[in-house]
């Protein structure tokens, strides 16, 4: 309560109660905490009280993408909206770190980050999933990502919970399969 709301909306500085679009939510059993994304801002939810605990209106980006975790229990988001602007990196109480990378010119809808770091970025409307690596722990990301799929207009994927492998689904109504490039 002290910080927002977690069904959909917000108190303005007005006193008037403001909607907004839910991009995501998920549990990282590292920080016990739930994340959740509505449009601009990223809340940390206690999973323990169920209270708001932290915020970020993460500087650059529109409507959020579902946040994703590494193996550290930092925190990744992205644009939904296919723009010129980079992935960002939070630790687990919502502090800025560093930007991954420049996605542009896809749209996505969610995207997953492995136990060490490594981001894999799927831009639905471009057909591609993209990867950013690290050679180690104490150096930037790389500047060009290496593109892992190409033709597949992924909008939701997770790593399996035992098998560790990342499962990729494609295909809506607005993206049908076989259409991608």
């Amino acid at each position: 309560p002290a910080v927002g709301d977690t069904i959909g909306g917000t108190i303005n500085a007005s006193g008037n109660w403001e909607w907004n679009s839910m991009r995501g939510m998920r549990y990282d059993p590292v920080n016990n905490a739930v994340y959740a994304s509505f449009y601009t801002t990223v809340y940390k939810i206690d999973a323990s009280t169920r209270e708001v605990v932290a915020k970020v209106d993460p500087e650059g980006l529109g409507s959020l993408t579902a946040p994703a975790f590494d193996g550290e229990g930092n925190v990744f988001v992205g644009n939904v909206v296919a723009a010129e602007t980079s992935v960002k990196k939070f630790d687990s109480d919502l502090n800025y770190l560093e930007d991954v990378g420049t996605i542009g010119g896809s749209f996505s809808r969610s995207f997953e980050v492995d136990e060490d770091g490594t981001v894999y970025w799927a831009g639905y409307t471009a057909g591609i999933v993209l990867r950013w690596s690290k050679p180690d722990a104490f150096s930037p990301y790389q500047e060009v990502p290496d593109t892992v799929l190409r033709g597949m207009a992924s909008e939701s994927f997770a790593f399996h919970p035992t098998t560790g492998r990342l499962w990729l689904s494609a295909g809506s109504p607005l993206d049908l399969p076989g259409e991608s490039p």
